[in-house]
């Protein structure tokens, strides 16, 4: 038996909000320490993982470890059938869970709202992600941040974040110009919520997409204060923290892509693609440039950035590497030829 009552059903309707337009369709894993998520965007590039903890519901009960498959738009259409105020208790049967119970309750107990939503079975992978000790990490108020992303994207699809000693500075470059925001730390203002500190091992110069900025700053309502984790070659980590309640954090994956591929007669043929991010890994067969474009430019689209490539032949075993971008097929093609001349 799964039964657990949240006091402040408000809660639970920000985070659905927080997440719905990066993830479709999630499994809620639940356990005797609480309730679980972990999923990725449908390009592989945000990777999404939050915790609402056991201490957080009154009362809460699992007997036994199980999965609730979701389709989180749904779900968030019945919460919206409930109050900011209202008591909300989820219960499901742990051993054939087909659905799951919803109970709305007003502070006065005079309105009893009750709604069933059908479950799915999602066939999701589990990742395991390690602990990183990053470069640098940042917290700073939530709301300026939101605010940064959301000035900043009227410049350029993409940002610049540059971390130093004692500021960090924002930055971005488009066709109609350009525009940066710098924030000194500041670690001793009245209010903890306006407070900037930064914690730094070495400098960091990374760009990211605005696009998934903006739909990871969705947690905003969640907390007042956001923790940035930054560092070369690793994905960025913003997180939102909802007291001993839990946490969101959301994962900006880079992507890799290796090519395995075999010269015939001055001619790259490639017998097989594989597309990473840092966590997952993605196959394709591809016999031609052209495939191998179609599969580069609906990344493209997500991520705005350059992959970086591995190129190895079949017939050297050789390994090089470079960084490509989406519109330079002919010079990939050129690359390739260089390393494996005919």
């Amino acid at each position: 038996m799964f039964e657990a009552r949240l006091s402040q059903g408000a809660l639970l309707k920000k985070l659905l909000e927080a997440i719905k337009e990066l993830v479709t369709d999630a499994n809620f894993d639940c356990n005797e320490t609480g309730i679980a998520l972990q999923a990725m965007d449908n390009s592989h590039v945000a990777l999404v993982s939050l915790l609402l903890r056991s201490e957080g519901f009154h009362p809460y009960r699992c007997d036994r470890g199980f999965s609730l498959g979701v389709n989180l738009n749904s779900l968030s259409k019945i919460l919206k059938c409930a109050g900011n105020d209202d008591i909300i208790t989820l219960k499901a049967d742990d051993n054939s869970a087909d659905s799951l119970s919803l109970c709305f309750e007003s502070p006065s107990n005079e309105r009893v709202s009750e709604y069933e939503l059908k479950l799915m079975d999602i066939d999701q992978e589990h990742l395991s992600i390690p602990e990183t000790d990053y470069e640098a990490t940042i917290v700073m108020s939530s709301t300026e941040f939101q605010r940064i992303c959301r000035d900043l994207m009227v410049i350029s699809e993409s940002v610049s974040i540059d971390v130093a000693k004692d500021a960090i500075v924002f930055s971005a470059e488009g066709e109609m110009g350009t525009g940066s925001v710098k924030l000194k730390q500041n670690p001793s203002v009245d209010k903890p919520e306006e407070q900037v500190t930064i914690e730094l091992n070495n400098s960091v110069s990374l760009q990211f997409s605005l696009k998934y900025l903006m739909n990871f700053t969705k947690g905003t309502p969640l907390s007042d204060q956001v923790m940035l984790g930054l560092s070369e070659n690793m994905p960025l980590l913003v997180e939102y923290k909802m007291d001993d309640a839990g946490y969101i954090r959301c994962r900006n994956c880079k992507i890799l892509v290796f090519l395995f591929c075999q010269i015939y007669d001055g001619h790259m043929v490639i017998f097989n693609l594989h597309i990473y991010t840092i966590y997952t890994k993605t196959n394709f067969t591809n016999k031609s440039l052209k495939s191998l474009k179609k599969v580069l430019d609906l990344n493209a689209v997500a991520t705005r950035r350059c992959f970086d490539f591995f190129i190895l032949s079949k017939r050297s075993f050789g390994r090089k590497s470079f960084t490509f971008s989406t519109g330079s097929i002919p010079r990939l093609k050129r690359k390739a030829r260089s390393f494996y001349p005919r």
